[in-house]
């Protein structure tokens, strides 16, 4: 797979291939940074889910069968509010 992708990243550059245009005579390829992206997630809902995920860690620390009974049938949840919030830091 390495390989294949080295040759596609040369493969324009060789010789054979520059003598080829892509471009008419007189254009200019340029290449544009599109803008940074706005967060996913509010300021408030990150903080409803920090409060969540801090929740959750309390209820596992102090009210064991509180915590299972969130939990059932919810596999992933913690993992995937875990994932959230590290994609927001």
């Amino acid at each position: 797979m390495a390989g294949l992708c080295l040759f596609m990243v040369i493969t324009p550059f060789t010789k054979r291939n520059m003598d080829k245009r892509l471009l008419p005579d007189g254009k200019i390829s340029t290449a544009v940074t599109p803008p940074p992206v706005d967060p996913f997630l509010s300021p408030v809902d990150l903080a409803m889910l920090r409060d969540f995920k801090n929740t959750m860690d309390s209820l596992k620390i102090h009210d064991l069968g509180s915590y299972r009974e969130i939990l059932q049938g919810r596999d992933g949840l913690l993992d995937s509010v875990e994932l959230l919030l590290r994609w927001h830091e």
